[in-house]
This record gives structure tokens, C-alpha cells and sequence, in this order.
């Protein structure tokens, strides 16, 4: 399983790169807190939802069927900037793994905080999600 997910890590470095330098080579400017997704769509092969195995797994396919239940879209934190209760100092860029993640000690050499955390929601990444039924 971390095999695949160091090729997805890998892949999707030079895909996000590609956004933003189509992104510039149209005159956008390059955005720090802007997080693009890209979606590849018409695949020459069509599986069906059946034929998907283990096998499948890390490998970008395309699939035909029809979609039954949808949720509602949630937003989710990719990267969050936390703010240390006790000296007011702040951590950015604390990346979430897989469960809401805060930073283990405040930066602050001075201040022993490891529990007491505020998430900063302006200064965070948030992506929006949702679940598809198909």
C-alpha cells in the first residue's frame, strides 16, 4: 500500500506543476492559497465496474456505470495553520494524514505547549469532497 500511494505522491507533483504552468501560460497569476484539482476524462478503455480488482489499484482507469447515491459536498482540511493557545504563536502548513492532525510542540523554544492548539480556518487549505455511489 505505500508503494502505491509514493506512485500516486509522484504523479501527482508533475500534474498540479502542469496546472499551474497552463494556468500561467494563459496570463493567471500564480496563487499561493489556490488549490486546482485536475480531472481526466474519455479514456480509450472502458471498464466495467465488475472487472475492478486488487489489481486496479493505484492505476488511473476509466469506468461506465451509473451513479445511485451522491453525499452532500464536505469540505476537509489539507493543510492546517494551527495557533498556540498558551503563547499565541502560530504553525503553518501542518499537513493532515488521513485524521485531523495537530502539531506535536508549539515552535515557540520558550513555551512547552503539545495539546493546547486553535485552527486558524483563513490561513488553512481546505479541499472540498464527496462521495459518489456507482
Amino acid at each position: 500500500m505505500d508503494k502505491l500511494l509514493q506512485e500516486y505522491d509522484r504523479y501527482e507533483i508533475y500534474l498540479r506543476k502542469a496546472v499551474f504552468q497552463f494556468l500561467n501560460g494563459l496570463g493567471y497569476p500564480y496563487q499561493k492559497n489556490k488549490l486546482f484539482q485536475l480531472a481526466i476524462y474519455n479514456l480509450p478503455q472502458i471498464n466495467k465496474i465488475r472487472d475492478l480488482k486488487t489489481g486496479s489499484l493505484g492505476k488511473m482507469m476509466s469506468i461506465h456505470g451509473t451513479v445511485t447515491r451522491t453525499t452532500e459536498v464536505k469540505p476537509e482540511l489539507l493543510n492546517g495553520c494551527f495557533k498556540c493557545k498558551l503563547c499565541k504563536s502560530t504553525v503553518p502548513a501542518v499537513e493532515q494524514q488521513f485524521k485531523y492532525t495537530e502539531p506535536c510542540r508549539c515552535v515557540n523554544a520558550n513555551c512547552q505547549n503539545m495539546a493546547n492548539w486553535e485552527l486558524v480556518n483563513n490561513e488553512s487549505i481546505f479541499i472540498d469532497w464527496q462521495k459518489i455511489r456507482v
